[in-house]
């Protein structure tokens, strides 16, 4: 045994740090012999026909400087087009079909066109009108009719023609009046009989329907094959996946550089995306990408990313910058996701990135954050990443969007390699199988790998994995917040039988020691697998069962799994050790429960995990030492202590055991609790409920004292207490939970040496891809500490005083609502909505309260929900060192509300920190009651007056409704 974990624990261990997986290298092709097929972001094989060398990738590039190459184009239909300046210029252009034409039949028998290969064609044209001054819009701009086309016709040998395909300039590509634009577009081309076959006898691209009267100008004609730039590399090493985006940046694509691909629009018939430059500020161009004329939310520019790189476990960087512009709304809000195809054809839309709100007055906006390949992610095939603008759902207006520096960049690897620390894993072996805790919200999160080969390092030991995991939060990014690790292997087990028809597996075999005093037991190193029954009394994988007092006995280093109703139960014992046991996915009842008659066992460096349907450690009994134990992923509560009124005995009657001689539980003394951790809880990491021992000492020393207390990422309450009346809590971590602690009914409290962490970076990145997120629901709040904002006990005899907050940092409150958008309200402290009288006397202090919050004003509490809660117009809290003094210059002060009842006696001496909240510098204060009755008071108001400076006050009055057993009274106050 021993006091502490380390001298115990030989069963777990936490995650000191991850060893990285290599560089994804894809498989690009599973048919035999074309495994070096090359990748293409967009499923299309890059050209490998053999043709004559003398075919260039580029089918026509006319850039008309010296030459108009008349002999392949005309004006169509008797228009004459002229080589003007460097282009060829069509004037007066007197019907729609008047333009330019390629006759590209020559080129196409010389060079012939490669069967659905994407072709690129990128053209630089300029439209006048003598009517219609330069800058202003062509009637496409303003409702996308009228457009100009691209058309292509086919000739044949009959006599007959067709014209196949045409691609319009939509209304957000096409230019104005007077300035050069340029339009991009693709083109396949099929081996049918009609369109590449014998019979074809001519062919021809037209640029045509301009508006009547136009003078149209063509600079550049470019119809290419993609070049390489505009695919991933070929040589299929690590650089395939080092970036998944493709000409991301816009500063060097084919088309001469303006061609959008391999990006796309969702909706080619309104919008193409379109290659901008401007000065980069520095002397030099900058190239981005720009998306017009969008009418729904999903409009955006849209790309393939390389799915085979997704691999489970693996991490990418996903980045890019954004403008919005021609826009008179307010903020926008934004998201990047996937969207692709699963085995049975369903389609899923993962969230990748989610960014702050942007504004037309913000100029470029980053955003970054990392991707997590999740098995839903590298399930998916045909994926796109597409934009969607939740913000525009009810819009009638839709932003101008450009795109810069875009980007999908691999980070990590997944964790082929697990360092633990060595003395915990020194008898750890290879083909054991381990269970590594979840580091998210959700106790689902958790994962299963086996050990191949160990590898000892000076303090640590390596776990080599047969296959890597998904990313999780070690030791190393998360200092006291890694997650767990745990051999669940052992060479003794005991598995219950489960025969098909005979038996169902929820009805495994249990083991139960009952009635055996002065006997000890030993169970150690033991595999329980499939133990318990499910929903039938007393049927647990181990139990000790009104043994009495069994000093000696050790429940040590077993592993409990798969069971069907909870792991270890303890009930009316003494002098039980267990430690160091694992419990994994338990189904059914509270894991490890300490009943009614359970006293002086020690419960130390146990770890639940995947624990479902029910709570993690159940505590009726608080006579026991709770040490260095960890609940990490509980489908309930993590540690759940609700002392009752009564003692439930041994003997059994009709229904239920008998109140036993015991007492109450709630006011006798409890023992040790230190070094206790719960995580990945649905509900609460402690759930502390009704401890009243003062009641039966009232001192100072013996009262309820909870050390070292850690609850992170728990998806509601990191601590929730209720009726816990003189606690203590000495020292302790509190971070990404919904809310810090909960004080409910409970005086006479002290919380002291504490760190609480709204929400941090690596947690919101380390969750961007998960649906388990911070602030679930837009009605929850996000607070560091809830207080009460009244005594609960008011006799002469009981404590009479609230909290005594010293040495506390609070941070990571200020950032939620660009985090995460659905919180209600984010706070440090704030005042439960327990409302009785609509007075605030819940006399508390602080000292050495650091709060930590760059919103301006900083927000120490919104005193204006506090109204709204509790009713409270009179919140005094008294600084007793001045560390809450938003100017850093008091030694003594006071945290008030705003109202003129409570700060218009200081003058001018009280700072408004905004949210209905002041500071009064070099101010002490204290409270007190004044109660008349009910009757001809309804008036009246308390005159209070500052003797020094002469300054008045006018307290009003309120209805006090006291209703309980001993008493129920109506009166002003």
């Amino acid at each position: 045994g021993g006091s502490g974990p380390d001298d115990v624990v030989q069963s777990w261990s936490p995650l000191v740090e991850t060893a990285e997986g290599a560089l994804p290298i894809p498989t690009f092709n599973a048919i035999p012999g074309q495994e070096t097929a090359p990748l293409t972001p967009l499923n299309r094989l890059i050209p490998t026909t053999v043709f004559p060398e003398k075919c260039p990738r580029a089918v026509v590039q006319h850039d008309f400087e010296s030459e108009a190459h008349m002999q392949v184009w005309s004006g169509g239909y008797g228009n004459i087009v002229h080589h003007e300046n460097g282009a060829l210029v069509g004037h007066d252009l007197r019907s729609t079909w008047h333009g330019f034409t390629l006759d590209f039949t020559e080129i196409a028998q010389e060079c012939p066109l490669i069967d659905e290969a994407t072709y690129l064609i990128t053209v630089r044209i300029k439209i006048e009108h003598k009517d219609h001054v330069s800058g202003t819009s062509l009637q496409c701009e303003i409702d996308g009719q009228d457009c100009p086309r691209l058309y292509r016709r086919i000739y044949h040998g009959d006599g007959s023609s067709d014209a196949t395909e045409e691609r319009y300039i939509p209304r957000g590509v096409v230019g104005r009046y007077g300035e050069w634009f340029y339009f991009a577009t693709t083109w396949q081309f099929k081996s049918s009989e009609n369109e590449l076959g014998s019979n074809v006898i001519g062919q021809t691209f037209t640029l045509e329907r301009f508006p009547p009267g136009s003078k149209v100008s063509m600079d550049d004609f470019l119809w290419e094959l993609p070049s390489e730039k505009s695919f991933l590399p070929q040589d299929g090493g690590e650089d395939t996946c080092a970036e998944v985006v493709i000409n991301g940046n816009a500063e060097d694509n084919d088309g001469g550089g303006y061609h959008w691909y391999p990006m796309y629009s969702s909706d080619f018939n309104r919008f193409l995306p379109l290659v901008l430059e401007e000065d980069d500020g520095n002397g030099g161009i900058n190239r981005f990408y720009r998306t017009k004329a969008r009418t729904y939310r999903g409009h955006s520019m849209r790309w393939h990313p390389n799915s085979d790189c997704f691999v489970r476990g693996y991490v990418f960087t996903v980045s890019h910058k954004m403008r919005i512009s021609n826009f008179s709304k307010g903020p926008m809000t934004y998201e990047l996701r996937f969207k692709g195809v699963d085995s049975d054809g369903k389609h899923h839309y993962p969230i990748i990135l989610r960014c702050a709100e942007i504004s037309v007055g913000d100029g470029w906006k980053e955003c970054s954050g990392p991707l997590l390949i999740t098995e839903e992610i590298a399930s998916l095939t045909d994926i796109t990443v597409e934009v969607h603008f939740p913000s525009d759902k009810e819009s009638t207006e839709f932003a101008d969007v450009d795109w810069d520096d875009v980007s999908i960049a691999f980070a990590s690897g997944p964790a082929e390699g697990l360092t633990v620390q060595l003395d915990r894993a020194s008898r750890w072996g290879a083909n054991s199988e381990v269970h590594i805790t979840s580091s998210t919200l959700s106790y689902m999160d958790s994962q299963m790998a086996m050990i191949d080969s160990i590898t000892p390092n000076t303090g640590t030991t390596t776990l080599k994995l047969t296959a890597g995991i998904e990313a999780v939060l070690s030791e190393k990014e998360t200092p006291g917040m890694g997650v767990e690790v745990a051999i669940l292997t052992r060479n003794l087990k005991i598995e219950a039988e489960y025969t098909e028809g005979v038996t169902t597996e929820y009805q495994g075999g249990y083991l139960q020691i009952l009635h055996t005093p002065g006997v000890a037991q030993v169970i150690e190193g033991v595999e329980f697998n499939h133990m318990g029954q499910s929903d039938t009394k007393n049927r647990h994988p181990i139990q000790l069962l009104y043994t009495k007092d069994v000093a000696g006995t050790s429940i040590s280093r077993n592993s409990i799994r798969n069971t069907n109703y909870g792991c270890i139960w303890l009930d009316g014992v003494s002098n039980v050790t267990a430690s160091s046991n694992v419990a994994h996915n338990s189904l059914g009842g509270d894991c490890f429960s300490v009943g009614y008659e359970a006293t002086g066992n020690l419960i130390v460096g146990n770890l639940l995990s995947y624990i479902r349907d029910n709570n993690g450690f159940s505590i009726k009994s608080p006579e026991n030492d709770f040490i260095a134990n960890v609940a990490a992923g509980i489908h309930g509560i993590g540690f759940e202590m609700r002392l009752d009124w009564k003692t439930y005995g041994e003997d059994d009657k009709s229904n239920g055991n008998l109140i036993g001689p015991g007492g109450s539980m709630r006011r006798k003394a409890m023992g040790l609790f230190r070094d206790n951790t719960a995580h990945s809880s649905l509900y609460q990491g402690f759930r502390l409920y009704h401890f009243e021992q003062f009641f039966t000492f009232r001192n100072e020393v013996d009262v309820p004292i909870f050390q070292n207390m850690k609850a992170y990422r728990n998806k509601n309450h990191g601590i929730d207490a209720y009726n816990v009346i003189a606690a203590e809590w000495r020292g302790g971590l509190l971070s990404d939970n919904q809310w810090g602690i909960n004080l409910r009914v409970s005086d006479r409290l002290l919380l002291k040496d504490y760190d609480i962490v709204g929400s941090s970076e690596i947690f919101k990145d380390h969750t961007n891809t998960r649906s388990e997120k911070l602030c679930g629901h837009s009605s929850w709040d996000h607070t560091g500490i809830v207080m009460p904002s009244a005594l609960w006990r008011l006799s002469h005899n009981d404590p009479g005083l609230g909290i005594r907050m010293r040495n506390i940092t609070l941070s990571g409150f200020d950032k939620d609502q660009e985090w995460y958008p659905k919180c209600k309200s984010t706070e440090p402290i704030q005042i439960d909505d327990n409302k009785i009288d609509g007075h605030f006397d819940y006399v508390s202090s602080t000292e050495n309260v650091n709060i930590v919050d760059e919103r301006e004003p900083q927000m120490l509490m919104d005193g204006c929900l506090a109204v709204v809660k509790s009713g409270a117009t009179d919140i005094v809290i008294t600084d007793v060192d001045g560390s809450l003094d938003p100017d850093r210059a008091a030694s003594v002060g006071s945290l008030v509300s705003s109202s003129s009842h409570v700060t218009d006696i200081f003058g001018d001496l009280c700072v408004d920190l905004g949210n209905c909240m002041a500071y009064c510098p070099g101010v002490c204060l204290r409270g007190l009651y004044l109660k008349v009755e009910q009757f001809g008071t309804e008036n009246w108001k308390l005159k209070i007056k500052n003797t020094v400076n002469g300054n008045k006050m006018l307290i009003p009055s309120t209805v006090e409704v006291q209703s309980t057993a001993a008493r129920s009274k109506h009166y002003f106050s």
